[in-house]
C-alpha cells in the first residue's frame, strides 16, 4: 500500500456582475488610447477624448491604465458617455 495522503478541494465560483457599458465602442476606444500610451497616466492619455480637469472629480486618472480592472474600464467609459451626450 503507497503511503501516500490525499484530499479533495471543491472551489465554488461566484460571478460578481460586471457593470453594463453604455457604449461598447467607446468603450473600445478608451481601452486602445489608455494602451497605447500604456506609460503614461489616464488624463495624458484620454485629454484628447474630454476635459479630464472636470472628470477627475469623478474618477482618479492618475493611474496608469494596468492598474485599472475592467469594471473600473466601464465606469470611467459611462462618465464619459453622460460627458460626451
Amino acid at each position: 500500500v503507497p503511503k501516500v495522503d490525499s484530499s479533495f478541494l471543491k472551489f465554488e465560483f461566484y460571478e460578481k456582475p460586471v457593470p453594463e457599458v453604455e457604449d461598447e465602442n467607446l468603450f473600445r476606444k478608451i481601452v486602445k488610447v489608455a494602451f497605447g500610451k500604456r506609460r503614461k497616466y489616464l488624463k495624458n492619455s484620454i485629454k484628447e477624448m474630454v476635459d479630464t480637469k472636470e472628470l477627475e472629480r469623478e474618477f482618479n486618472l492618475d493611474r496608469r491604465p494596468e492598474a485599472l480592472k475592467v469594471g473600473e474600464f466601464i465606469e470611467l467609459t459611462n462618465l464619459i458617455n453622460k460627458k460626451i451626450y
